[in-house]
C-alpha cells in the first residue's frame, strides 16, 4: 500500500504551509491536548483538516477508502486494535516521519514547541491553569504573533525581540488566556520566549 499517495488523495485542496492567524489558532487548541483520538481526530489533524469538517472533507474527495487504509495503517504501528484510541500527538508525528510525509507546518511548528517543554512522562490530565499550559500558550502567542505580524516583533536591527513579543501578548492577554490570567509575569514570558525564539 502506497501511504504516500493515500495521503496526497486525502490531501487535495488543502494548504499544507498554511500559517494565517485562523490556522494556527485551531491547532493551537487541538495540540494543547494530552492525547487525540486515532481515528476521528489525530487522522485528520495529520491529513491538514480540523477533526469537525473532517467528514465533509472525505465527501468532498471522495476519500472514505483511503481513510479506512490509513487508519488501519496507524492503527497497526501504535499496535493498538480499537482505530479510535486514544494516542499522545508525539506517536502520530512519529509514524508521519516513519513514512516520510510531513505534517502541516503550523501543526509540525507547535509540537516542535510542545515537545521540548512537555517531557515524555508528563501527566495526562491537562489542568486549565496549570503553568505548563500557560507555557505552551505564550510559546503558541508568539509563534502566532510572529508569523502574523512579524515587523512588529523585531528590535531596531531586525532581531526578534523577546520583551516585545512578550509585550504584545499581554497587551492581548485576554484574546490568549480568555479564562484566568495567566501563570508567568510578563518578564518571565519574555525569559522564557528567549530560550527557544532568540536562539
Amino acid at each position: 500500500m502506497d501511504l504516500k499517495a493515500t495521503f496526497a488523495q486525502l490531501r487535495i485542496g488543502i494548504a499544507l504551509d498554511a500559517i494565517d492567524h485562523s490556522t494556527q489558532t485551531h491547532y493551537e487548541s487541538w495540540a494543547r491536548l494530552d492525547t487525540w483520538r486515532m481515528r476521528s481526530e489525530a487522522l485528520p489533524l495529520a491529513v491538514g483538516v480540523m477533526p469537525e469538517q473532517w467528514d465533509d472533507h472525505l465527501r468532498q474527495v471522495n476519500g472514505r477508502v483511503a481513510a479506512s487504509q490509513l487508519e488501519m495503517a496507524l492503527a497497526d504501528y501504535c499496535g493498538l486494535p480499537a482505530l479510535d484510541s486514544e494516542i499522545v500527538p508525539g506517536r502520530i508525528r512519529q509514524w508521519m516521519q516513519s513514512l516520510g510525509i510531513d505534517l502541516p507546518l503550523s501543526l509540525a511548528r507547535l509540537l516542535d514547541f510542545i515537545s521540548v517543554l512537555l517531557p515524555a512522562q508528563a501527566a495526562t490530565t491537562v489542568l486549565p491553569e496549570s503553568p505548563v499550559e500557560d507555557r505552551c500558550t505564550i510559546l503558541g502567542a508568539a509563534l502566532s504573533l510572529i508569523t502574523k505580524v512579524p515587523e512588529q516583533c523585531v528590535d531596531a536591527d531586525g532581531y526578534f525581540d523577546c520583551a516585545r513579543i512578550a509585550h504584545l501578548i499581554f497587551a492581548q492577554a485576554i484574546y490568549w488566556f480568555p479564562l484566568a490570567p495567566p501563570g508567568l509575569s510578563e518578564a518571565e514570558a519574555a525569559a522564557l520566549l528567549r530560550q527557544w525564539v532568540a536562539q
